[in-house]
């Protein structure tokens, strides 16, 4: 399995635009460890069969409940650590 993610070092003012912040602010991001503490995802991956390797959208809920998180979005996020 191939998981896929796009890297945003190739284009840092592209992804500070897409993502409305300044260009400073994505440098300093990419600068840094960036841990999540918090991940559920685990939990809905024994509980739902949530497929973690899959990109997932944020879903009826807006992302406010269940997982939010997925392993291509943690490699495109540059997510450093998790728990």
């Amino acid at each position: 399995m191939r998981l896929t993610s796009a890297d945003h070092r190739e284009d840092r003012g592209g992804w500070a635009r897409a993502l409305r912040i300044s260009r400073e602010a994505v440098d300093l991001y990419l600068a840094s460890d960036v841990i999540h503490l918090h991940i559920d995802s685990f939990i809905w991956t024994r509980v739902l069969g949530y497929d973690l390797t899959k990109r997932h959208g944020p879903g009826p809920t807006g992302a406010r409940f269940l997982s939010q998180v997925d392993l291509p979005r943690i490699r495109e996020a540059r997510i450093t650590g998790g728990v």
